[in-house]
């Protein structure tokens, strides 16, 4: 039971040092533009809320994973703290997508999403090949994603939105 409480601890550690760091970087970007060209905040209110919105979510993602070490609704946590972590970071991808294209490279913002969407493909299915959950699981945890970037990213690169 310690072995399995520890395991828990140390990915729940993990998984909040890769949200402090993204939290780092977004903020870090918000204020660059903010301070370079704020023109480019107000133009887009896509861009905008989802630059904004990674703050929030990624801070509620680890504070939702600290509690995977002691509380016993540990997989509803999980869930809570993954949708949180999911949205933030396909927000992120997103406005860095959406910031190339009005850089007027829009090609490079929908490469980067494509990537993006490719490699989470190829990791989820290693993820079920390897890991413990059910192909269903999989596929209702990456759809979130999935949508996010296709709806909020190339639908506003695309002006669908």
């Amino acid at each position: 039971m310690a072995g399995k409480t520890e395991e828990k601890s140390t990915k729940s550690n993990t998984r909040i040092n890769i949200n402090s760091m993204l939290v780092g970087v977004a903020t870090t970007v918000l204020f660059i533009i903010a301070s370079i060209n704020p023109d480019i905040l107000k133009k887009d209110f896509w861009l905008t809320m989802q630059l904004v919105l990674v703050t929030p979510l990624l801070i509620t993602s680890s504070l939702a994973y600290s509690k995977l070490g002691y509380k016993k609704e540990g997989k509803r946590w999980n869930t809570f703290a993954w949708i949180c972590f999911v949205t933030g970071f396909a927000f992120m991808i997103n406005a860095t997508a959406i910031l190339m294209s009005f850089l007027g490279l829009p090609l490079i913002g929908i490469l980067l999403i494509f990537v993006n969407l490719l490699l989470t493909t190829v990791y989820a299915i290693f993820d079920h090949k390897y890991g413990d959950g059910s192909i269903s699981e999989e596929i209702t945890k990456y759809f979130l994603f999935f949508i996010v970037q296709i709806v909020l990213g190339i639908g506003v690169i695309f002006n669908w939105i």
